[in-house]
C-alpha cells in the first residue's frame, strides 16, 4: 500500500481513529477526578555526621555515590519496606508505589518523598523508612564489631588460662611479668582494636538514627493536574495505537469479504457463459 491508500483508509475509518481515543481519555479523566485525594511530603536527610571522614563506613572519594546507591537500594527494598510498614501502619503496597528516593546533586544527602491516601500517615511513613533504612545499613556493622569484641575477649581469657597452666607446670611465681608480653599481648591488642571498631560503629549508628538529621516538609494535597497528565497521556497514546490496529483489522476483514464476493461473482459468470466453440447459428427459414 502507498501513502495515498493509507490516507484513504484513515478518512474512511476516521470515526474509529477519533472515537476510541476519546472514550479512553474520558474514562481516564473520570477515573482520576473521582479517585480519592492523595497527600505528599518531602524529607531531606543530612548525612554529614556519618558519611565521609576517615573512620566512617562510607569514606573516600566514592563515599557520596556509594552511600546514595546503598541507601536507595535499601529504602526501596522489600525488607526495609516491610519493617517501615510495621512501624508506620502504611501498607507495603502503598510504600512500594508512593516512596521516591533521590540523591541531592553530588552530595551524600538524600531526598525522600512519600505520597499516599492517608494524610496522617505521610510523615510517619517517611520517618519509618529513614529509620529502617539506616538501621539496615549500620546495625550490621555494629553486630560484626560486637562479634569481634566477644571473640577477642575469649582469646584474652584463653591466653590467661594458658599463663596459669604455665605457672602450674613450671612453678613460675611471676608469670605475668615473664610471659604476658609473649602470650597475651596480641590478644589484648586485638581486643582493644575490636572495642575501638565497636565504638566507631555504635557512633555511626547513633548519628544515623538521630531525629534531627531528617527535615520533613509540611504535608500537602497532591493536585489533580499532574495526575491527569501522567494518566491521560499514556492512555490516549495506547488508545491511538489500538485504534490503528482495529482499523487494520477492519480493512483486512473488508478486503477478505470483497475477495469472497468476487470469487462468487466470477463463479456465477463462468456458469452463465457458453463453452468455447459450443455456440450454434439459428436455422434459417426455408
Amino acid at each position: 500500500m502507498e501513502i495515498a491508500d493509507y490516507l484513504r483508509v484513515a478518512r474512511k475509518r476516521l470515526w474509529v481513529l477519533i472515537l476510541i481515543p476519546l472514550l479512553a481519555a474520558g474514562a481516564a479523566v473520570a477515573w482520576v477526578l473521582t479517585s480519592p485525594p492523595e497527600y505528599s511530603a518531602t524529607a531531606t536527610l543530612s548525612t554529614t555526621a556519618f558519611v565521609g571522614g576517615t573512620t566512617n563506613q562510607f569514606t573516600g572519594t566514592q563515599a557520596a555515590p556509594s552511600f546514595a546507591a546503598t541507601f536507595t537500594a535499601k529504602a526501596t527494598g522489600p525488607a526495609v519496606q516491610a519493617t517501615a510498614s510495621d512501624a508506620s501502619g502504611v501498607p507495603v503496597s502503598q510504600l512500594e508505589d508512593g516512596i521516591q528516593v533521590t540523591q541531592n546533586g553530588a552530595s551524600s544527602d538524600m531526598t525522600l518523598t512519600f505520597t499516599g491516601p492517608d494524610k496522617q500517615k505521610v510523615v510517619p511513613a517517611l520517618e519509618a523508612v529513614k529509620k529502617a533504612t539506616l538501621n539496615s545499613m549500620f546495625a550490621a556493622q555494629v553486630t560484626q564489631a560486637e562479634t569481634k569484641v566477644n571473640n577477642a575477649q575469649a582469646a584474652v581469657v584463653a591466653a590467661n588460662q594458658r599463663l596459669r597452666q604455665v605457672t602450674l607446670n613450671y612453678g613460675r611465681t611471676d608469670p605475668l611479668t615473664v610471659y604476658q608480653g609473649q602470650l597475651t599481648r596480641v590478644s589484648v591488642d586485638n581486643l582493644e582494636m575490636a572495642q575501638s571498631e565497636y565504638q566507631m560503629a555504635m557512633g555511626q549508628l547513633t548519628a544515623a538514627q538521630a531525629d534531627d538529621i531528617l527535615y520533613i516538609s509540611s504535608v500537602r494535597t497532591v493536585g489533580k493536574a499532574q495526575a491527569l497528565i501522567s494518566t491521560v497521556v499514556p492512555v490516549v497514546g495506547a488508545a491511538i495505537f489500538l485504534s490503528v490496529i482495529f482499523v487494520m483489522m477492519l480493512e483486512m476483514l473488508a478486503h477478505s469479504r470483497r475477495q469472497s464476493r468476487q470469487v462468487v461473482l466470477d463463479a456465477k459468470n463462468a456458469r452463465h457463459q457458453p463453452a468455447a466453440g459450443g455456440a450454434t447459428e439459428a436455422p434459417q427459414g426455408v
